[in-house]
């Protein structure tokens, strides 16, 4: 692969990232309690599974952060902070240590 190839793939999935899958996300995964819906159909509409796992609550963190320190767009930043407060309070069991693996609203 020659250089212009390889920056031209990486310039397109930089862009469908931030363009296309982070928004969609941002929008359709969001609950105003923090949990990230991760069951969603091919148009980006939730399935009425109403629980979240915390492998997707994770992932959609670290994705959320890098969103955020790419554009600067304050809406990931805020699902960052809500989604880990939500991580924080719900998924972790207080009472026999570790972490739940998977969450309800």
């Amino acid at each position: 692969m020659s250089h212009a190839e390889g920056t031209f793939r990486f310039q397109w999935f930089r862009d469908h990232l931030l363009e296309d899958v982070l928004p969609n996300w941002l929008k359709s995964s969001v609950t105003e309690e923090g949990l990230f819906l991760p069951h969603l159909d091919r148009r980006w509409n939730r399935l009425g599974k109403d629980y979240g796992t915390l492998v997707s609550q994770s992932r959609l963190l670290y994705n959320f952060s890098k969103g955020y320190e790419l554009t600067k767009n304050k809406r990931y930043l805020r699902a960052v902070e809500s989604g880990a407060r939500f991580l924080i309070r719900n998924f972790k069991d207080e009472k026999y240590g570790g972490w739940f693996w998977s969450c309800n609203r």
